[in-house]
């Protein structure tokens, strides 16, 4: 159910030496350690942070209502809580492309991986990662969306990888929630027949290896989703006698846009 992740990098020391710094305000960066180190000033280009929460934190306080950027250097980040905006309108991103840069859940997954329950808008982005072995069936107000829940917001999320998402333990201990691989709620007003005007936007989106009580892929829900080159694959809905969906499943949704494969 959760497959081993190994990445076989070879990285420049200090990876940073070899790029040129991106000269934009309120820009921030992140290597895994030991080229990273979450200390109380990181996240500039010269020190960066350890982990994203750490690298996003710095661009919160720096640009709390304004843009920030965060790069991810290239690496696997271990992920225990979930990485959040609180409805900024930042970006999160690799320099070196989603192939050789992961956020991990972890073979004993601890819960999600990126969450947006903050009313967040097109202009927060995340692009260019792997997102891998998210677990969110512990979460009890919504244990829907292992890897990605998108709850009242919207998004952008582009050329993304999600493989081994689930919100069933590996043991099936414990085994809640919809969307294995991204859940996505609540369009204010869609459920009295509004269409929202900003909805939730996957470009360039895969989703495999996927687990959940219906959905196994992607769950929708009262909500509107745009999506342009969508990939769903291997994924299963395991409810028994109504599980729907093992790679998309939508309800009360509106979906816009072309290129979606499931298989």
């Amino acid at each position: 159910l959760f497959p081993s992740i190994s990445l076989n990098l070879t990285l420049p020391t200090p990876f940073f030496s070899f790029l040129s710094p991106l000269p934009a305000p309120f820009t921030f960066f992140a290597s895994p350690a030991p080229h990273g180190d979450d200390t109380p000033t990181c996240g500039s280009w010269a020190t960066p942070c350890a982990t994203p929460a750490a690298a996003l934190a710095a661009a919160a306080a720096a640009a709390p209502a304004g843009p920030a950027a965060v790069w991810l250097a290239p690496g696997v980040y271990s992920i225990s809580t979930p990485l959040s905006f609180g409805g900024r309108p930042h970006a999160l991103a690799s320099l070196a492309g989603g192939a050789v840069t992961v956020l991990d859940g972890g073979p004993t997954p601890v819960g999600r991986l990126l969450e947006f329950r903050g009313g967040e808008t097109p202009a927060t982005v995340v692009a260019g990662l792997t997102l891998a072995r998210g677990f969110s069936g512990l979460d009890s107000a919504d244990p829907g969306g292992g890897c990605v829940l998108i709850d009242s917001a919207s998004p952008t999320l582009a050329d993304l990888a999600l493989i081994g998402c689930s919100t069933c333990a590996p043991d099936f201990s414990t085994c809640n929630g919809d969307g294995g691989g991204i859940a996505v709620r609540n369009s204010a007003n869609l459920m009295a027949g509004a269409v929202p005007l900003v909805v939730p936007r996957l470009l360039g989106v895969s989703i495999s290896q996927s687990l959940a009580l219906s959905g196994g892929g992607l769950h929708v829900f009262a909500a509107g989703l745009a999506f342009s080159g969508l990939s769903i694959s291997d994924c299963a809905a395991i409810l028994p006698g109504v599980g729907m969906g093992g790679g998309l499943a939508a309800f009360f949704a509106i979906l816009l846009g072309g290129g979606l494969s499931i298989s």
